[in-house]
């Protein structure tokens, strides 16, 4: 008599038993937010020093408008150490913006701080 693993309705009460096990895995994956991309992305105006999150799916070209002033002025940015920075692919946009760039240093794009 062959063992229950080694017979097809051991076989198929294991199968189940793993689908059922990674079926809850995906559902708690789903429920919970892991994994998931945050909806907003941080920007930082280059004129004001100001930070914003803006929707990800709405930004469809960089620099991004500033709600409030209505300029080209938003590049991407993140915070390491305290400190706001904007990402370094953009590093061509603070130089290029020139004159409206009035807080971000073009060699370590780092964001100084608002008054």
């Amino acid at each position: 008599m062959a063992s229950f693993w080694t017979s097809n309705r051991g076989r198929l009460a294991l199968a189940g038993v793993l689908v059922a096990a990674l079926g809850g895995l995906v559902y708690y994956q789903l429920r919970s937010g892991h994994g998931r991309l945050p909806k907003g992305v941080r920007f930082v105006c280059v004129a004001t020093g100001k930070t914003y999150w803006l929707d990800r799916n709405k930004v469809v070209v960089l620099p991004a408008e500033n709600p409030q002033t209505g300029q080209m002025t938003l590049l991407p940015a993140y915070v390491k150490d305290g400190v706001t920075y904007v990402d370094s692919r953009y590093r061509e946009a603070v130089i290029e913006l020139g004159d409206q760039n009035r807080h971000v240093d073009p060699e370590t794009l780092a964001v100084r701080t608002v008054p």
